[in-house]
């Protein structure tokens, strides 16, 4: 056996690992990076109701999640339409700090938000979304529900991202998928 032979053998029985797909430590990593998102207004793939759409009130979904990893220093809520055709993007939520582990329904349409944090009052900022607006935008009634769907994708991020309030959802979208270290997912459709 040569010396590179047995130095990559060492590093490896070091370090506790073995080859393979199943291998223990990359189980323990999926482990600790799968973030759970809910609604308590729907359910995954199902229906969102009428109030949280253009076709009613048009107001944003309460969203709670939890088992963030713990090297997230900050989170981000992306809301996109997916069509065979075409996806938008309409909802950038971000600069929201780890400690908060919910967003209440009908966050206001602003650049700056306050929401109560566990500690106290906190600043989250919104994007404007590929439609032109401010805020969270619900699906429209398009009468195709058994083609388009709505994603909501909370990001946990690596890092803060230091970026302002109110840039256009594609000043934002790139870096917050450069930030981020995992994800979780809540879609649904618009029946």
């Amino acid at each position: 056996m040569n010396a590179l032979a047995v130095a990559l053998l060492l590093v490896l029985v070091s370090v506790g690992c073995h080859i393979g797909p199943d291998s223990p430590a990359q189980t323990t990593r999926e482990a600790e990076t799968r973030i759970i998102l809910t609604s308590s207004v729907f359910t995954d793939g199902g229906s969102l109701p009428a109030k949280f759409t253009t076709a009613d009130t048009d107001r944003s979904p309460p969203l709670e999640w939890r088992a963030l990893p713990g090297d997230a220093n900050e989170l981000a809520v992306v809301l996109t339409e997916h069509t065979p055709i075409s996806e938008r993007t309409l909802w950038v939520i971000y600069n929201i700090p780890i400690e908060v582990l919910q967003l209440p329904e009908a966050i206001p349409i602003d650049r700056v938000i306050t929401i109560n944090g566990p500690t106290g009052p906190v600043e989250i900022f919104q994007a404007i979304n590929d439609l032109g607006t401010i805020g969270y935008r619900g699906p429209a009634s398009s009468g195709n529900s058994d083609t388009t769907t709505y994603t909501f994708r909370l990001h946990a991020l690596d890092r803060h991202l230091g970026l302002k309030p109110g840039l256009h959802a594609a000043q934002v979208l790139g870096p917050i998928s450069s930030a981020t270290i995992a994800s979780a997912t809540l879609t649904a459709n618009n029946d």
